[in-house]
């Protein structure tokens, strides 16, 4: 049995996820890689709203309908690093794309 993907459509950007998103940043922390962009673990962040039913989500594949700066690509990064703590998935076997250099430089964190 397939599981189905789950959607989550935040819009494209209310108030509400953008106090989200400030949230998450906040949680982030003053912790910085080499090239100044702050990272935070999973442990360090505490979800917000839609974002923890994303990150819960056992489905192979889920999508995320949401504005500029809401915390889509945090989110997506603490959805992985808690299924790789769980040992449902392998970090060889994961998969991140992303058109905006900022979220890239956020995802080599």
């Amino acid at each position: 049995m397939t599981e189905e993907p789950r959607r989550t459509d935040r819009g494209s950007g209310s108030e509400g996820d953008r106090e989200d998103a400030a949230d998450l940043e906040a949680d982030r922390g003053s912790n910085r890689d080499r090239d100044g962009v702050a990272f935070a673990s999973a442990a360090d962040i505490e979800p917000k709203g839609n974002q923890e039913a994303v990150i819960d989500s056992r489905a192979a594949c889920t999508s995320v309908d949401a504005g500029a700066g809401t915390g889509k690509t945090t989110t997506m990064l603490v959805r992985i690093e808690r299924a790789i703590e769980r040992g449902e998935v392998d970090p060889d076997d994961v998969l991140v794309l992303t058109f905006a250099n900022e979220a890239a430089a956020s995802i080599r964190a």
